[in-house]
């Protein structure tokens, strides 16, 4: 115990309001949606849209894998908190690393 204070609020999960942000639709139909951690690339196999979460660190081997499965992806940071953004290219994404950061991807 290291006396914290948590609380917990009900409310809109990160991945909902980053596709919000971004305008981005999380799936459609009846297709599953997958949410994974950054470090977590070998779960992907025939899914059309994720969610990939805490992959700061190894953002270029994520955006790599993503581009070789032909996934078109968004990165939002920060949502709905100072310093947001979104980021649409790879460039911009490599440049703004932060473990706030969430990418919705989908492929055909």
């Amino acid at each position: 115990n290291h006396n914290l204070n948590i609380e917990t609020v009900p409310g809109i999960t990160s991945f909902c309001a980053a596709a919000s942000l971004a305008g981005e639709t999380l799936v459609i139909g009846d297709e599953p949606l997958l949410i994974l951690p950054g470090n977590r690339l070998d779960s992907i196999k025939d899914e059309k849209y994720l969610v990939i979460m805490k992959y700061y660190k190894n953002t270029e081997e994520v955006l790599d894998k993503l581009e070789e499965e032909g996934f078109k992806y968004v990165c939002v940071k920060r949502a709905y908190r100072e310093g947001q953004e979104i980021l649409r290219t790879r460039e911009e994404i490599l440049n703004s690393k932060d473990y706030m950061s969430i990418i919705i991807a989908n492929r055909e």
